[in-house]
């Protein structure tokens, strides 16, 4: 019976730079067997430049195990060429048994799954392969784990902002002034998108796709910190900025709906009844029917959907957004002067771990001396570390009660003249700047909370 093949060849980007390895080679050696066996090939798949740890990512090769037909043989060099996982080679093969097609490495001849000694050394291989993948992971990650501790380079990606000098990252100034920029313009309008939008148009020489924007801004590498050291190089961002500019991207992923329409307090009114986060809708009063004179009107509103959709939620009140407007320009000085005074209060009362933290590095810097010397046992020295690395943590991560630099500057100004001054998008950054949220009760009355 003549035997039609699908040929496939693999290769990882690691492999090609380490061993060589070639997908030409790989093909060569297959095509050639098919020729002195009388195989007819059906088709020819490649993943180039893909790790075999899992098929989700090899679109050859799953392409050709779409494309298979009954009585076909797969071809491969080696069975790494194939798959290193167990769990995955072993589902395929089940697949393939369905429609009697067999596997088989033509540098291998004890891998052919059409014979029972074959399936048995198939499976044997494979185990033992993705042991060694595993393991060979593992030492890769202590080999990273590492280097990050000592602050030494890992990728041969250099985050944008650093430049690499003598293995470590330092700031390269042009790019990190940029990114800095980029930051302070996402806390000054309160939208990723814009001041990605306003960061192109002003550094065209570093212009970014908004994912690429966003993905930068969320890099806790800007602060210095790595996923294996919180100290893993010098930051050149300030942490404030950074956690800032984070909570406006959460907020920017909470309200991100496909409307061109501006509401001043999106994302911020949460519903005192069910919790949820309150959305806004537009009302259009059209009667230039009647009155050939009058305007249209819009009107900005605010309900709790979880009521309107769902019919869970008992609060289907509607919040006009001129009167929470009206409300906060007629009452907003009184109100930050009370969020002021509660924060100069609790100033009074945080302690402060400036002291603690200056002496526990000292007792880091102190013990990393006693093993240098020898005087102390790597394994105390160890655990030793860990007890300080996690106090010093701990009292780093605390944050100093501040008033913040946006209340201040609303408290120096005439905000109703100032706000008069401002369009939509600007009045909605200067209420998302002061304002962390809003509570809107069933019983019609609001509470603000401030940053």
């Amino acid at each position: 019976m003549k035997q039609n093949a699908r040929i496939y060849a693999r290769v990882s980007r690691d492999e090609q730079v380490k061993y060589g390895y070639s997908i030409d080679a790989q093909l060569t050696a297959l095509k050639e067997y098919c020729n002195q066996n009388k195989i007819t090939i059906s088709g020819i798949y490649v993943d180039e430049g893909i790790s075999a740890a899992t098929t989700k990512k090899r679109k050859d090769y799953l392409k050709m195990m779409n494309d298979l037909e009954e009585n076909d043989i797969i071809l491969f060099t080696k069975l790494d060429r194939f798959s290193r996982n167990l769990l995955d080679a072993n589902l395929a093969v089940l697949e393939l048994e369905k429609k009697n097609v067999s596997i088989k490495a033509i540098h291998e001849d004890d891998i052919d799954t059409s014979t029972a000694d074959g399936k048995f050394i198939f499976n044997l291989k494979l185990s033992l392969a993705e042991r060694e993948r595993e393991k060979t992971s593992e030492r890769i990650n202590d080999v990273f784990k590492y280097m990050a501790r000592n602050g030494q380079r890992i990728s041969s990606k250099v985050p944008f902002g650093y430049k690499i000098e003598n293995k470590l990252y330092v700031r390269d100034d042009k790019k990190a002034d940029a990114l800095l920029d980029a930051y302070n313009m996402v806390l000054l309008y309160r939208s990723v998108s814009y001041s990605n939008k306003l960061f192109n148009e002003k550094y065209p020489c570093f212009k970014m796709e908004y994912a690429n924007f966003l993905n930068r801004l969320k890099n806790p590498i800007n602060i210095g910190i790595h996923k294996y050291n919180d100290n893993f190089c010098k930051g050149i961002i300030p942490k404030e900025l950074y956690e800032q500019v984070q909570e406006i991207i959460n907020k920017n992923n909470i309200r991100s709906r496909k409307t061109k329409s501006i509401f001043l307090f999106s994302g911020l009114i949460r519903c005192g009844s069910c919790g949820r986060r309150i959305v806004g809708n537009k009302k259009t009063d059209h009667n230039s029917r009647k009155n050939p004179n009058w305007k249209d009107k819009t009107y900005y509103l605010y309900r709790c959907n979880h009521a309107y959709q769902n019919k869970i939620c008992s609060n289907r009140h509607i919040l006009s957004e001129s009167k929470i407007e009206k409300y906060l320009l007629e009452n907003l000085n009184t109100l930050l002067s009370n969020y002021v005074i509660d924060i100069e209060t609790k100033q009074k009362e945080q302690k402060d771990h400036t002291k603690d933290i200056a002496k526990i590095k000292k007792q880091m810097k102190k013990l990393k001396d006693l093993y240098l010397d020898d005087l102390i046992q790597k394994d105390e020295y160890t655990n030793s570390y860990k007890e300080l690395e996690s106090k010093l943590k701990e009292y780093s991560n605390i944050k100093q009660i501040t008033v913040p630099n946006e209340i201040k500057k609303i408290l120096n100004i005439n905000i109703r003249d100032y706000y008069e001054t401002l369009d939509r998008k600007q009045k909605q950054a200067l209420w998302q700047s002061i304002i962390k949220e809003i509570i809107y009760n069933e019983d019609k009355s609001f509470v603000i909370y401030f940053i």
